[in-house]
């Protein structure tokens, strides 16, 4: 009995919701809405149209931004001998991803810097990583954060001045990474073209 009057409350409500949204679907015009409704033409009744206003326009101050692209300030090392962290961010289908680790390195040799350590991310080792290889793992960080963790254990223990990273860096993943690691985090591009 119970489930029987159970399934007549669900037909009842579903029967009342569909009469509602087909009003809401229907045009209508004020008049046949006060007359339908038995309120006189002059008095403001209750609609379902009532409910949807129109959007009005923000009258917030919306943020002014300049036409012309912001350009990124070059990065210099702080001084001759600078400690730094090298990382690298690698797709598993580059193979050649230690060369290209000791190129950056000499690069920076070459610019007075001091290479106290490097750390490697691949993308695409495993099974789940083979079809996103060529994106980051992180839009903030670019890095796991697993890895960020590890790279700025290496910048204490190695009491670094700077990290240094192979790929470029975006503006946003430039600033999480500074304020992350508590040190300037730059992309080894930025530092080549400073010069």
């Amino acid at each position: 009995m119970a489930t029987r009057f159970g399934e007549l409350a669900i037909r009842f409500e579903a029967t009342v919701l569909i009469a509602v949204i087909h009003e809401w679907l229907r045009p209508c015009s004020p008049c046949s809405v006060a007359e339908k409704s038995g309120i006189a033409a002059g008095s403001r009744g209750f609609s379902l149209r009532d409910m949807h206003q129109p959007r009005r326009r923000d009258r917030r101050l919306t943020r002014r931004v300049s036409s012309e692209p912001a350009r990124r300030q070059a990065f210099r090392l702080p001084e001759e001998g600078a400690d730094v962290v090298l990382v690298g961010y690698f797709s598993a289908k580059q193979k050649d991803f230690e060369t290209l680790m000791a190129s950056a390195a000499t690069e920076l040799a070459a610019h007075g810097a001091r290479v106290v350590a490097q750390m490697v991310q691949r993308r695409g080792v495993s099974d789940g990583g083979v079809r996103k290889m060529g994106l980051p793992f992180s839009s903030r960080t670019l890095l796991t954060y697993g890895k960020v963790r590890e790279v700025a254990l290496a910048c204490e223990q190695a009491n670094a001045d700077a990290v240094i990273f192979v790929a470029s860096l975006t503006e946003r993943q430039q600033r999480t990474l500074t304020d992350m690691l508590g040190r300037p985090a730059v992309s080894l591009p930025d530092i080549l073209t400073a010069d």
